[in-house]
């Protein structure tokens, strides 16, 4: 009896030593990239949030090697490894775009957009042989640099363990790689007002404007050299109250900017920028007026002529056709003229003017 109570108390201290040492090792992962938080600011100046974003990075160089489209447009996990980084954002794909194309998008410093041409405008006398370009839709950017260091991977070590059976995992502290990314507008706005003479006589009104930018880099402020004629074909008119007779045409239409090199009134000719109206009145005839426009266009809240400095490019331009910028008697003045049912519609394609005829106005 006393021999078997023996081997119990054995057996049972065996079983209690195995059950008790039974244990699993220690997990350590060893990441190969660093994960990082991209915090972007879409509303500070672009003004609104995308519905998408695509971001580049460019390793040790110029050449983009990665590329991601993201739904998530506030905040964006990235993970990259060791190296320094160019990163470049824009709103939107490249291919959700269809009034300008995307150029040399394998380089970070030379990433360009540039406008498409209008292929399918009916013209008529008053703008004959004139190619437009697309008004571009809203384009917006943001780049930096992102050094990664073995440091940093080292800091994104990650463990699992084991507790009660249960597999826990430590995850890396994400928190410590935020970086704050500002996004700041490629495009612009030209927004245009006249004042107009014998209001009561216009049927309908178009126009264009030369000389305006055709595209823009996407990772500097820049705008290229290459000149366009931007169609201006929906206008709001409103009667004057206090001028019997008179009234104003306004319209805003979406712009790269002005050309490279030609940012400041200084550096512009009167002719540099011609804006050009085409009047159909209310007896059918048609009236055409030319401005040239190159010292007249400015941008808002800054008088021709005023010195900016490199972030104003792509603030909002004005182009203000009145007292004081021009001459009273370089106003629209349209002639007085009998309704006919042949003003009811526009057609831009009509017989020479009976009245008048292209009127230059030199400024």
């Amino acid at each position: 009896m006393k021999m078997r109570n023996t081997i119990l108390l054995l057996l049972a201290a065996l079983l209690l030593t195995l059950t008790s040492c039974e244990r699993r090792e220690l997990e350590i992962y060893y990441p190969e990239t660093v994960r990082l938080r991209l915090d972007i600011d879409w509303t500070t100046k672009y003004g609104s949030l995308p519905t998408g974003t695509t971001l580049l990075f460019s390793k040790d160089g110029d050449v983009v090697t990665q590329s991601m489209l993201s739904n998530s447009v506030k905040t964006v996990y990235v993970d990259l490894k060791p190296g320094t980084y160019g990163l470049l954002l824009f709103n939107q794909s490249k291919d959700e775009f269809g009034t300008f194309y995307f150029d040399q998008m394998d380089s970070h410093t030379n990433a360009f957009v540039h406008a498409l041409n209008v292929s399918a405008q009916t013209r008529g006398v008053w703008d004959e042989g004139i190619t437009y370009v697309y008004d571009p839709e809203r384009l917006g950017a943001a780049t930096d640099t992102i050094v990664i260091t073995e440091a940093m991977l080292e800091e994104q070590v990650t463990f699992a363990n084991y507790e009660s059976g249960e597999r826990t995992v430590e995850v890396a502290d994400t928190s410590l790689y935020i970086y704050k990314e500002v996004v700041t507008p490629r495009t612009t706005y030209l927004n245009v007002r006249a004042r107009v003479r014998g209001f009561n006589n216009m049927a309908a009104v178009r126009s264009y404007v030369t000389g305006l930018s055709t595209g823009c880099s996407l990772s500097q402020v820049w705008r290229n050299a290459d000149p366009g004629t931007l169609s201006l074909s929906s206008w709001t008119a409103v009667k004057d109250t206090l001028n019997d007779g008179e009234g104003w045409i306004y319209t805003r239409i979406p712009t790269f900017g002005f050309l490279s090199g030609k940012e400041y009134t200084a550096q512009r000719d009167s002719a540099d920028n011609v804006i050009k109206f085409n009047f159909t009145l209310r007896d059918g005839t048609e009236k055409a007026f030319v401005f040239n426009a190159g010292k007249l266009i400015h941008y808002i809240g800054h008088e021709p002529g005023a010195i900016l400095t490199q972030s104003d490019v792509v603030q909002e331009l004005e182009l203000v056709l009145d007292l004081p910028y021009i001459a009273d008697e370089e106003v629209i003045v349209l002639p007085d003229v009998e309704y006919s049912e042949k003003a009811g519609g526009f057609d831009a394609i009509v017989e020479p003017w009976e009245d008048g005829g292209t009127i230059n106005i030199g400024l």
